[in-house]
């Protein structure tokens, strides 16, 4: 498959999830723009403080309605807008670094970085972005684990992405079930991420790795 060609439309199950997806994106975005908004308020003698907010509500506010945008498009029928790219523009796309939160460090292996995708970068962007947020989120709420590591590697036809932490695990009967539990933090962000693996042609598993609680793998088709 070339990256011009169009992957398989989304079945309904997965066009349900995206549409579902679609309003929990809005919902997390506008909430990043509601604090940005209050704090740029709060502090309106800090011009430098306030200009870096607003260009926060302003990237933010772009997201919401391209994610939103794509989310209902691919929901309807419409083939993804296939690249071929680095899992650092995938990273990118979503806003993520490498940094701490709530006590967790999120580590993304160097030579990851240079792997090549082929995928709607929002897209995979988003799917990743909720596995790595879920995770932060489980070692945040149960003070357990320190590390998050986002690694990558080509093999055959296959690219495969994995989101590993070492905080409390991952219960089955939560794993792409619609629910979550306040020590895990896991929950519909992992469906939304299968639906969004899924249109893309490929799979999220959760896997054992030695030395880590919850490994989560995205296997997606190499293209080309």
């Amino acid at each position: 498959m070339s990256d011009n060609e169009p992957r398989r439309g989304a079945s309904p199950a997965v066009a349900g999830a995206l549409a579902s997806a679609a309003l929990h994106e809005l919902r997390n975005l506008l909430a990043i723009i509601e604090t940005s908004a209050t704090l740029a308020a709060d502090s309106i003698e800090d011009r430098a403080f306030v200009a870096r907010h607003l260009e926060k509500v302003k990237r933010n506010s772009h997201l919401a309605q391209l994610l939103v945008a794509r989310f209902l498009a691919v929901a309807a029928g419409a083939p993804l807008e296939v690249e071929t790219v680095t899992l650092e523009t995938v990273l990118r796309e979503a806003g993520m670094e490498a940094v701490g939160s709530g006590g967790a460090m999120l580590v993304i292996d160097a030579e990851a970085r240079n792997t090549e995708i082929s995928c709607e970068p929002a897209l995979l962007g988003r799917a990743l972005a909720n596995l790595v947020d879920n995770a932060l989120e489980a070692i945040a709420s149960s003070g357990r684990g320190s590390r998050v590591e986002v690694t990558a590697r080509s093999a055959g036809e296959v690219t495969t992405i994995a989101v590993a932490d070492d905080g409390p695990g991952l219960p089955r009967d939560v794993a792409f079930a619609n629910k979550t539990t306040k020590e895990s933090g896991h929950g519909l962000g992992m469906l939304i991420a299968r639906a969004l693996v899924q249109v893309h042609g490929g799979k999220l598993e959760v896997v054992e790795r030695e030395g880590w609680s919850t490994v989560l793998e995205i296997r997606v088709p190499r293209g080309g």
